[in-house]
């Protein structure tokens, strides 16, 4: 049986942190808690005794949906921009940063579809329906 293909190499440290390796040997360090390998190995190192401290965020292609909706990660500059690059959990994010997500090119891309489907999916548990066929009719005879 070969191993699934790893989609996401990241934890949470014990202070909310997320740290994110996305290529081979991009090692992330945080607070002494940190990862490596990218898509290509999963590696950690943390203080000892503290394994049970950080919370896993890994992902491969074999990981259940419900999973992927609970620890699939953004890379955020901040609202305007301008912050340290951030990781936040998607689920974590507001509806207006989710739905600012969707509209970027980025997103439209083949290879982000577990994103697309992931956001849609929050999106709905919160009780927001995307590319309602009604509200889009309503919109284009009022010409919002």
């Amino acid at each position: 049986m070969s191993e699934s293909k790893i989609i996401q190499n990241a934890i949470q440290c014990p202070d909310g942190t997320v740290i994110v390796s996305t290529h081979r040997h991009d090692f992330q360090e945080h607070g002494g808690y940190s990862v490596d390998g990218g898509r290509d190995y999963l590696r950690r190192c943390y203080p000892l005794g503290a394994e049970d401290l950080i919370i896993e965020l890994s992902l491969t292609e074999g990981s259940s949906y419900e999973l992927k909706v609970e620890r699939l990660v953004w890379g955020t500059y901040g609202k305007d921009g301008k912050d340290e690059l951030k990781y936040v959990r998607l689920s974590d994010c507001s509806d207006g940063h989710l739905k600012a997500i969707l509209k970027l090119d980025i997103i439209k891309r083949e290879d982000m579809n577990i994103y697309r489907s992931v956001i849609e999916t929050i999106l709905k548990s919160r009780g927001i329906i995307l590319n309602d066929p009604i509200e889009n009719k309503i919109k284009k005879s009022l010409k919002l």
